[in-house]
């Protein structure tokens, strides 16, 4: 027998529901800029106040639960707003809040023993967090404000000096490096008095990278097929 507790939500689910199915959630609401709800509203009422499409919503819920959706639904053009904001309160998740916390976590263990791997996984996760950052700079600055004028009409997509194929091209997949800082604690790091510093660092370890898969996913779904569909349209025009 499994104990599968996660559920596929539908848009008649109760959103008090899914956060007590799956708290995690609570932060996919905040990234749809999403604080407060009233008490048995269900997840398609809540989208029909706040104004998202309730395929895109189900969709990151049901990434967050596990369920791999291959197919986005009912997604637009005209969800490019939300979705590009979803992504960018992401961002200041990772950098304000899930970046500190691991940081602290690191340099908790090193106080503690200042070992030569302690000191190599610090300057690991230093490293790759500067690549985080520089991959989130490029879609605020570049990527982003060029898929706003795109969808409204600013700008012509036969332009050689950018593309949603370069944004593809530049979406490395950043995720894959936690894993091996996650090897290095499991296999090197072994301090007695301090496992739940260990067992607290890799937990946020754990979150920070299914929460870039989930992103990515959500970039490569539907993001760049998006903007590849309005591209296609204005130089048809």
């Amino acid at each position: 027998m499994y104990l599968v507790s996660k559920k596929y939500i539908v848009p008649e689910t109760e959103v008090a529901e899914i956060i007590k199915n799956n708290p995690l959630l609570l932060l996919v609401l905040e990234n749809f800029g999403i604080t407060k709800f009233e008490k048995g509203i269900t997840v398609l009422e809540l989208c029909n106040n706040t104004g998202i499409n309730v395929s895109f919503f189900t969709l990151v819920c049901n990434l967050h639960n596990g369920f791999y959706i291959d197919n986005p639904g009912n997604i637009s053009a005209g969800d490019l707003p939300v979705i590009i904001g979803y992504l960018q309160r992401s961002h200041e998740y990772y950098r304000s809040e899930k970046y500190p916390e691991i940081s602290g976590y690191i340099k908790d263990l090193r106080n503690a023993d200042n070992s030569n791997i302690l000191q190599i996984i610090e300057t690991y996760f230093n490293e790759y967090f500067e690549e985080v950052k520089e991959h989130i700079e490029y879609e605020e600055k570049s990527a982003f404000p060029y898929f706003f004028a795109l969808m409204e009409k600013k700008i012509s997509p036969v332009a050689d000096d950018y593309s949603s194929t370069e944004y593809k091209e530049h979406h490395t997949d950043i995720e894959t490096k936690l894993n091996d800082l996650k090897d290095l604690f499991i296999h090197h790091v072994h301090i007695n008095d301090k496992n739940r510093i260990r067992r607290k660092l890799l937990n946020s370890l754990s979150e920070l990278e299914f929460e870039l898969k989930v992103h990515s996913h959500i970039e490569d779904m539907i993001l760049i097929p998006l903007t590849n569909k309005i591209e296609q349209e204005l130089k048809n025009d």
